[in-house]
């Protein structure tokens, strides 16, 4: 029952990591025929998520917003602005760790010959209707219209839309991710550059952890005013919070012990019940740093040049507005962060294949770290927030 229960808990990293070595060691029998259309599908299953994405994006971002609407004015303000700078800040800080550390590893990969590169069956595309960053920007507008002035009537189709959209990626798209990587893996172990990829990551990895960490300590540091004895009492507290998201990958699965460990942490016990439900799935310090490091090292990889700060920058600020709009299923925030790393790091259909792999194989470490960073970001708000009577919270 143990075993089941463990399975069930991995099953997504099982599949990843059996497809990755079954790919790597036998992909040579399988005939080309065969991965090019596995890659047509691939294909076809990311330009219809590319298509849809606008709607998903709004919805979410609508509904979340919309869902704040019982608390006080100024917890929502506070709680967007401080959120949102959060993210960015994570963002960045995953930037200047991958653009002044990832030249020293050398990290790239053999240029593919056009003899080698492996052509989809079919591809198709559809127009776009609405950009992404347009959607981004008229769901936040109208999901904060309709926090600050409740619609019952509203708040019910916003909270349909989002349980249907939930219930879709759930149900239909999260059990076909195995098979929405395997036609890039396909790919990329035909133009003989699979290996090479999987040898040089590891170091990547590395990098991602060290960076979260050193994060998360300033984090906590910031949040115990510098007091190496409350550091580490907080610390010890959120362990166990930790731990779970860590083994389970889920915020949500790990939201009740996170509210009881982030008690243990404020001087106001229920406060941990308000920010944490609220902070969930919005604020991500893992994904910030972790998505950002791995883009930015697949960029390398491929032998493109990595932004400059000016240009990363335009892509940091939709890429924090972009969280609202993430739903808590593996790989969410790649499929809403997706269309931003086309448009502004240019990249192509293969390289986000490689982002959504490596990203769901780190997604453990990413998991503890959102849990971890979201106590920290309890204790600095509530400090900030200092509630009243009048504020009605």
């Amino acid at each position: 029952m143990k075993m089941a229960a463990f399975f069930s808990r991995f099953k997504l990293l099982f599949i990843l990591l059996s497809m990755l070595i079954v790919t790597i060691l036998f992909g040579d029998t399988i005939p080309i025929n065969v991965k090019a259309f596995f890659y047509a599908i691939s294909l076809s299953i990311k330009n219809t998520l590319v298509f849809l994405l606008p709607l998903i994006i709004f919805i979410f971002l609508w509904s979340s917003l919309i869902a704040l609407q019982s608390k006080a004015g100024k917890f929502v303000i506070l709680l967007l602005i401080l959120v949102t700078t959060s993210n960015f800040i994570g963002i960045m800080t995953g930037f200047e760790a991958g653009v002044n550390i990832l030249p020293l590893l050398n990290f790239n990969i053999t240029m593919i010959s056009n003899e080698l590169r492996l052509i989809p069956t079919w591809n198709f595309t559809f127009p776009q209707i609405v950009d992404t960053k347009i959607a981004l920007l008229i769901s936040f507008i109208f999901g904060l219209l309709f926090a600050f002035k409740p619609n019952t009537y509203v708040s019910h189709i916003a909270q349909k839309l989002n349980t249907a959209t939930i219930y879709f990626f759930r149900n239909y798209f999260t059990p076909i991710l195995p098979l929405f990587i395997l036609g890039f893996l396909f790919k990329l172990q035909h133009e003989k550059i699979l290996s090479e990829l999987v040898a040089s990551y590891g170091p990547i990895l590395l990098l991602i952890a060290s960076t979260q960490i050193l994060y998360l300590t300033m984090m906590y540091l910031i949040a115990a005013n510098f007091k190496i004895g409350r550091f580490f009492e907080q610390i010890k507290n959120m362990i166990p919070a930790s731990v779970t998201a860590f083994s389970t990958m889920s915020s949500a699965a790990t939201l009740p012990l996170t509210i009881m460990c982030s008690e243990k942490n404020l001087e106001d016990k229920s406060f941990a019940r308000i920010i944490i439900p609220a902070t969930c799935n919005i604020h991500t310090i893992g994904s910030s740093i972790g998505l950002t490091i791995i883009a930015l090292a697949t960029l390398q990889a491929f032998h493109l040049e990595l932004p400059a700060l000016k240009n990363f920058i335009e892509f940091a600020v939709y890429f924090a507005l972009a969280k609202y709009a993430v739903a808590g299923i593996p790989g969410g925030v790649v499929v809403v962060a997706a269309p931003l790393l086309e448009t502004y790091l240019g990249f192509t259909p293969e390289m986000i294949g490689i982002v959504t792999a490596i990203y769901i194989l780190f997604d453990t470490f990413g998991t503890a770290t959102n849990v971890t960073g979201n106590g920290a970001f309890a204790i600095i708000f509530s400090k900030i927030y200092r509630p009243t009577k009048k504020d009605g919270t």
